[in-house]
């Protein structure tokens, strides 16, 4: 106790911060240093932000969602499945992008409710950052975070952060009823079920993504005639092979 009294509160957070991290993303030997900038890996470092000397509720809040959101994507992310299977386009890739975070995060929170309260924490502050309290009306910007936000909902039960609610709700009519079966059969398989690990098992799982080929969800974007096309499968080949 002498020796945590004498570092201080911040570092008695860092070191916890730092346990915890590794402990979510399952890599012991992974250095974790802190700094301002957003949450990001270099090489084998984690680089997580750093709170100010008074603890403030809000900045601890964000110090451990964006730890949490980046510990989860280095558990249950697959880099090279998620390359090869990414579509191409000018829309569809945002969209796929979207729903994988969506997946990793649903994926490291689930059974776990400080994990869970710590990245709809840093949810709502990054959409207050973006200002999406502030937005009255469907705009083509915001369509990939709905996404990823409707696919949350239905593989958590979490509702929208305060900060993004009302986005949410203004394209939940427009793309909801077009992505929700897909989505609730999906979810009720990954979430539920335990990863694979036989080694032939691996070879058809074919990694941690949205997956072809049945059945296909069509969001055609109000903004235009393109005509964006996101597959969602029963997310069973979507269980990262680790």
């Amino acid at each position: 106790m002498a020796g945590n009294d004498r570092d201080g509160p911040l570092e008695v957070f860092k070191r916890a911060n730092a346990a915890c991290f590794r402990a979510v993303s399952k890599r012991p030997e992974v250095e974790v240093v802190y700094g301002s900038d957003p949450a990001h890996m270099t090489g084998e470092r984690a680089r997580l932000p750093l709170p100010s000397r008074q603890l403030p509720p809000e900045e601890i809040a964000q110090a451990r969602g964006e730890g949490d959101q980046l510990a989860c994507r280095l558990r249950y992310h697959d880099g090279k499945a998620h390359s090869a299977l990414r579509p191409t386009g000018e829309v569809a890739p945002v969209l796929f992008d979207a729903l994988e975070t969506a997946r990793v995060e649903a994926m490291g929170s689930k059974d776990r409710s400080g994990l869970q309260a710590n990245l709809a924490a840093a949810l709502d502050q990054k959409y207050r950052r973006m200002g999406f309290h502030r937005i009255e009306e469907r705009t083509e910007s915001t369509m990939p975070e709905v996404v990823r936000l409707l696919a949350r909902e239905y593989m958590t039960g979490e509702a929208p952060p305060p900060s993004a609610q009302r986005v949410v709700d203004l394209w939940r009519d427009h793309i909801g009823p077009k992505i929700e079966g897909s989505l609730t059969m999906a979810t009720a398989r990954m979430i539920r079920k335990k990863p694979t690990t036989r080694p032939r098992a691996r070879t058809r799982i074919r990694g941690a993504m949205i997956m072809p080929p049945r059945p296909k969800v069509h969001l055609t974007p109000p903004w235009g005639k393109v005509r964006t096309t996101i597959r969602v499968t029963p997310l069973m080949r979507i269980w990262p092979a680790r």
